[in-house]
């Protein structure tokens, strides 16, 4: 029976091939073949290689005994995972700013097993988290160079960097029809000037219409006035 262990690894890591043999006759031979390169040529039950390249490797081993009886080809696969890799890291939100929420993304590659991701330098109002998605909600403003690292199964790490530019908050508030507030403010105050002012001008109006002015006196006819 043939097994290995552990079962998938990175490269440069050591794993261990072993065989277990029952029956025939003592010592026996072993042949081995689909071998990483650098595993060269073991006729033991039990050896140790490293492979420096990634692949799936088919491994097989033949085993003769004493009196040269053989036994069935056995087959068991290996995978050999490029070192772990970030090969994306970036703030996916446009304009990051005080109080909104954020996102960071990452894409990995390679590695064996689970990664185990931390992020530092992050921004107050922002924790690391086991993920590959980051969303958090910056509290503080300014330029955050954040660095991200990931670690394998087998111990095997990779990072990367990326920057984190958080604006302040904007302080303009909005005020009539769009305007700054303080704009607003001073269109109120002047649409109030011109209310008041035709406000005035109806009240004189129905004023005058309501008291008409005097008639003037008729002028005297002459020699109407006595004669002394």
């Amino acid at each position: 029976m043939l097994s290995v262990s552990p079962v998938g690894t990175d490269i440069y890591l050591p794993f261990t091939v072993t065989t277990s043999v029952t029956g025939g006759f003592p010592p026996y031979l072993y042949s081995y073949g689909g071998l990483p390169t650098g595993c060269g040529s073991p006729t033991t039950a039990t050896f140790s290689c490293t492979s420096a390249a990634p692949n799936r490797f088919s491994i097989y081993v033949e085993v003769t005994d004493s009196v040269g009886g053989h036994g069935a080809r056995d087959y068991l696969n290996q995978t050999v995972n490029p070192l772990p890799t970030v090969t994306a890291f970036a703030v996916e939100t446009a304009n990051p700013t005080v109080g909104k929420p954020a996102v960071m993304n990452l894409t990995v590659q390679g590695g064996t097993g689970v990664d185990r991701i931390a992020y530092s330098g992050l921004p107050a109002g922002c924790n690391s988290e086991n993920s590959t998605v980051l969303n958090c909600t910056p509290s503080v403003a300014g330029d955050f160079e954040v660095s991200v690292l990931i670690t394998d199964a087998r111990g095997k790490s990779g990072g990367a960097s990326a920057w984190f530019n958080v604006s302040a908050a904007s302080t303009t508030s909005t005020g009539l029809f769009g305007l700054p507030g303080s704009e607003g403010l001073l269109l109120i105050v002047a649409l109030v000037v011109i209310l008041a002012a035709a406000g005035v001008g109806i009240v004189m109006m129905r004023r005058r219409r309501r008291n008409p002015p005097a008639a003037a006196p008729a002028p005297e006819e002459p020699g109407s006035r006595d004669v002394a």
